[in-house]
């Protein structure tokens, strides 16, 4: 699933990168700690610890323009872990960017809400932000984390240079660039045509993205090699003007609008807050009686994020702007009341597919 990762260029407006982690050097402007495992310093705030650290004083002196972010950092009411960009990233942008509104939503999605060591990235594979948005209602942008045998990643591209530094109201880790807040779903696919190209194809004939661009939403979406599964016969049919309304109901049943199901907390419309860790969930879809069967399982860091029973997530939340994309292996086949399902779905035929769509066109 190495390709399907190049959608993650949509974060960091760059070609596609292997995630691994950046080995901590002596300067460069990096955030350093003497012990390479945690360092704590509970009579010191984080912003009082950023003052101090030499190697993080462009990065205080950014933050500082923003009183409330300053404050907020001081404060021991509440705990917030701050992800701290290289110097030379942080110059970069700051050469390029001089929206003071674009400046605060960058500062705001560097800084978790709650305490997260590197460690913790194995059970919180996602957490929030102080970022909010429009978009996603009273909902924050989240950040995703990949913790690996060669070290942790943020969303999927951006390498922990040093980490575990902790003060009283939380913990710092160092960027090796700058943590884009994310995009609409729409560009982030757009952005891995090799990957997702008939996705997009079928979204741009059906309507669907800008349907739902508007509101948080979950998307699962099918790879290029998941289409290639179905067939020719099945593909050349979907994407005619007499197997459109298929490839609608198709692609309805891959998207839950007003629904934001992360691997490790579930946004529904009668939730205040999110539940938490959820095992089991039953997804409403956009077309009736189409609900996914979700389960969802997490043994030290690997997750299991099975839907229906038959399809497997290959790449779990992946955050932008109007909710959260899990990348798939297969298309998710709906099965009207009363079907008996085909085990696999490349081996279905295109009377099949029909059959099991005819309930929802």
């Amino acid at each position: 699933m190495r390709e399907a990762l190049i959608l993650l260029a949509a974060f960091t407006a760059a070609v596609l990168a292997v995630p691994r982690r950046q080995q901590p050097s002596s300067g460069n402007g990096r955030l350093q700690t003497r012990d390479p495992d945690k360092e704590y310093h509970y009579n010191e705030t984080i912003y009082q610890l950023l003052e101090l650290d030499h190697h993080t004083q462009l990065f205080t002196q950014f933050i500082s323009q923003f009183d409330d972010i300053v404050e907020l950092l001081n404060t021991t009411t509440g705990n917030y872990t701050v992800f701290v960009p290289s110097d030379p990233a942080l110059q970069e942008f700051t050469n390029n960017t001089s929206d003071p509104e674009e400046l605060k939503k960058v500062t705001k999605y560097h800084i978790g809400i709650g305490v997260y060591s590197q460690k913790s990235f194995l059970s919180s594979p996602t957490f929030p932000t102080l970022l909010d948005s429009e978009q996603l209602g009273s909902y924050r942008h989240r950040i995703s984390t990949q913790a690996g045998v060669n070290g942790s990643t943020i969303n999927f591209s951006n390498g922990i240079t040093q980490g575990n530094f902790f003060g009283s109201n939380g913990g710092i880790h160092g960027l090796e660039t700058i943590l884009t807040p994310p995009v609409s779903a729409s560009d982030t696919l757009n952005a891995a045509p090799s990957t997702f190209s008939t996705l997009e194809e079928g979204l741009a004939k059906t309507g669907l993205l800008e349907r739902t661009a508007h509101s948080g939403a979950t998307y699962f979406a099918p790879t290029n090699a998941a289409f290639e599964k179905l067939g020719s016969e099945i593909n050349s049919f979907l994407f005619s003007p007499k197997g459109k309304k298929y490839l609608t109901a198709l692609l309805k049943y891959h998207i839950a609008v007003d629904h934001i199901l992360y691997s490790d907390a579930y946004f529904s419309p009668a939730a205040e807050e999110p539940s938490p860790k959820p095992d089991h969930v039953d997804l409403p879809t956009l077309i009736r009686e189409g609900e996914l069967s979700i389960d969802i399982t997490n043994t030290d860091g690997t997750i299991d994020f099975t839907i229906n029973s038959l399809v497997s997530v290959a790449v779990p939340n992946v955050p932008v702007a109007n909710g959260v994309i899990h990348v798939l292996d297969d298309v998710i086949i709906p099965s009207p009341p009363d079907y008996e399902p085909v085990a696999e779905a490349g081996e279905l035929t295109l009377e099949e597919l029909i059959a099991r769509l005819d309930f929802y066109v």
